[in-house]
């Protein structure tokens, strides 16, 4: 097995074709999380976060956050991180904020994997006195930041970076406002600025270009006008950010994660049916979309209101979706606003009959892999019939055999390929899936629950 992962021992997922049927709550959205943590971190007060993601991507915001000065009440990531305890609903977290008072002095911070802590937190680093140093695991180091660090340095950031543009790299304050560009095929980019802007000195004009994965903008958006603050805006052209604002604490339960509970959902696309509660129809998370997609490949998608008590806070309240096997039929879609949903989308279409082209974001290729070079080699090692192209991927109805693939540590990769080996013959062996942990805790636990022969164990892996 080819795959840049160096020899060792590692967990690895054994997948067999499996029938499945069940229901499944929706892990908490990392994106909502995320911003949660770090506008609480700057918010005037205690803010109380209800029902965030404690594991991976998630605990990395929280330690960044605390290391610039928020003050956490509420379980402990490390504590929880990688057991059950991050599966359960009902965790609450109380953060004091600094009131736009972060820390002085020189401060490291460790990201993890978690590319959205990196972009967002290097933009509120801008807002204090000191140096902020970021590093991450190898993914991390291969993720290009320059753009984000420039926009910060032409606002009034002090800003350097590896070689490359990537990381380690630093950020000192402080943000005086002007009128920046930055890349927009990272739409974390431009959010992170958003989010800062409005603490900075004064105004700042931000034109994003070419900006893609729209809704995740749109949600920071939402947060930043929700907790008091004022931005005008040419959507998706120039952002006008009035300085010298304050964010208002708040009393929020996070929603459920529509990226992750695509898999869940495909899973039954491909295999019988599956129902995932926790999830809102008007939520600003882009990945909602896959309910639209398959559609268009045919699958019979049901909703049925959620009975939550009256305690959610998201209009349009808490839904349940079911999603059952029929006959699937290959399309065109345009994944610009949603990439991550390229490598189960991907799995999906070689159960369709014809050809299915997913096109439009080759910035899947800067996430924590290349995904469409990994997802068009890995598939193709199950027997795809599939082909990368500059922006996406060309799949044509297939039939998958059992065969060793790798994660390429990639969470959304491994989740992707062990839905792959529900459809496959004979046995499926997925390496090195503990990174599934990033967004999805529990991961493997729900696919056993819905009737899935799965496994994890530890192997060696050898080169």
């Amino acid at each position: 097995m080819n795959s840049p992962e160096v020899e060792g021992s590692v967990s690895c997922a054994v997948v067999h074709g499996s029938t499945v049927q069940g229901s499944v709550i929706a892990p908490p959205s990392k994106s909502h999380t995320i911003r949660a943590f770090v506008l609480a971190s700057l918010a005037d007060g205690e803010s109380i976060i209800r029902n965030p993601l404690l594991d991976g991507d998630g605990a990395s915001a929280l330690k960044a956050c605390q290391a610039l000065g928020a003050i956490v009440d509420g379980p402990v990531a490390a504590s929880v991180s990688g057991s059950r305890a991050a599966e359960r609903a009902g965790t609450i977290i109380r953060l004091k904020g600094t009131n736009s008072a972060l820390v002085d002095g020189n401060v490291s911070i460790d990201v993890g994997n978690s590319g959205t802590t990196l972009t967002l937190v290097s933009g509120i680093a801008a807002l204090r006195r000191g140096i902020t140093r970021f590093d991450g695991d190898a993914s991390i180091r291969r993720r290009p930041v320059k753009s984000l660090l420039d926009a910060l340095f032409a606002l009034g950031a002090s800003t350097s970076c590896n070689p490359g543009g990537v990381c380690p790299c630093t950020v000192a304050g402080t943000l005086r406002g002007g009128m920046t560009t930055v890349d927009g095929s990272n739409s974390q980019f431009t959010s992170s600025l958003l989010i800062a802007s409005a603490l900075g000195r004064g105004d700042a004009i931000i034109l994003p270009e070419h900006l893609r994965e729209q809704p995740y903008v749109r949600m920071t958006l939402a947060w930043m006008r929700e907790l008091g603050a004022v931005v005008h805006d040419d959507f998706p052209i120039r952002f006008h950010v009035p300085g010298g604002q304050r964010y208002q604490a708040f009393d929020k339960t996070v929603p459920g994660d529509w990226s992750s509970a695509a898999f869940a959902l495909c899973a039954g696309a491909l295999t019988g049916t599956v129902t995932v509660t926790g999830l809102y129809p008007d939520d600003a998370q882009g990945d909602k979309a896959i309910l639209d997609v398959l559609r268009q490949m045919g699958s019979r998608v049901d909703w049925a209101r959620q009975d939550t008590g009256g305690k959610d806070g998201t209009e349009g309240g808490c839904r349940n979706v079911t999603v059952s096997k029929t006959a699937l039929r290959g399309v065109c879609v345009n994944l610009s606003d949603t990439p991550d949903l390229l490598p189960i989308l991907a799995v999906v279409a070689t159960q369709a009959e014809g050809e299915t082209i997913l096109y439009g974001c080759a910035h899947a290729r800067s996430k924590e892999t290349d995904r469409i070079a990994v997802m068009a080699k890995e598939l193709a090692l199950l027997g795809a019939d599939i082909e990368a192209t500059a922006d996406g991927l060309r799949v044509r109805r297939s039939q998958l055999r059992g065969a060793m693939v790798h994660s390429h540590a990639d969470h959304r990769v491994a989740m992707a390929l062990s839905v792959a080996g529900l459809v496959a013959a004979d046995e499926t062996i997925i390496a090195d899936v503990g990174c599934a942990s990033i967004t999805y805790p529990g991961f493997y636990r729900m696919l056993e629950r819905i009737g899935a022969k799965v496994s994890v164990t530890q192997e060696r892996v050898s080169r």
